[in-house]
């Protein structure tokens, strides 16, 4: 069983038959961040039949980097979770293609997250509000982040809510109107990277319903 998210296609499952044992038909294509050709066939029910898979590039310094696979695997997770099954999106598969390219061309890098988040988030119709208090519609300063929709100003922001100073927004909504390759080479103060990391995890996870396993996995290498 095997998802691909393909250009034209779109996010779907598939089922590549005797995959461990035809060198011929996948070889090691079907490795995690491997981009290639798929030749599909359609089936009953939501599955695909993968006939095959040629694979045109892959990131060889992610496998080779612990760091970086658990970047790598973030980025991933993020678009299997956000992404709706079967709806083609130039937009995203160019994205995290692209998120992928940077992060094994360079060092593992905390702008680069926080690009790819904003900038997922903002193409499946889930951006965060960060220009204005989503209860008061205050333009701040920001003084908290309610995880279901945005900023909060000072007046909305009740105890619990999570941290999110006015440096932090400006950092956000910044990286919000760059293109992803300037928000991702767009230094960031640890600080801000903290507050950032949970204001936007929190969200994504509100959304999800349920928690992103690789958030954990990067946290235990510190490289949050």
């Amino acid at each position: 069983m095997v998802t691909l998210f393909g250009r034209e296609t779109g996010k779907l499952g598939a089922i590549a038959r005797a995959a461990r044992r035809s060198r011929k038909r996948f070889g090691a294509a079907l490795a995690p961040f491997v981009l290639g050709e798929a030749e599909l066939k359609e089936r009953r029910g939501d599955l695909w039949q993968l006939l095959r898979f040629d694979a045109i590039r892959d990131f060889p310094t992610i496998a080779t980097d612990v760091a970086k696979l658990g970047h790598a695997s973030y980025l991933t997770e993020l678009c299997r979770e956000l992404v709706p099954e079967r709806a083609p999106d130039s937009r995203i598969f160019d994205l995290y293609a692209r998120a992928l390219e940077l992060l094994d061309a360079g060092p593992p890098s905390l702008p680069l997250l926080r690009a790819y988040e904003l900038h997922l988030l903002d193409a499946v119709g889930l951006r965060p509000m960060l220009g204005a208090c989503v209860r008061c519609a205050a333009a701040g300063p920001a003084a908290g982040f309610d995880p279901a929709a945005g900023m909060l100003c000072e007046a909305c922001a009740a105890a619990g809510a999570l941290a999110l100073g006015e440096a932090t927004r400006q950092d956000l909504l910044g990286r919000q109107g760059q293109s992803f390759d300037e928000a991702a080479a767009r230094p960031i103060d640890p600080e801000v990277n903290a507050q950032a990391r949970r204001a936007l995890v929190a969200f994504v996870e509100w959304h999800l319903g349920r928690r992103l396993k690789s958030v954990e996995v990067i946290a235990q290498m510190s490289q949050r």
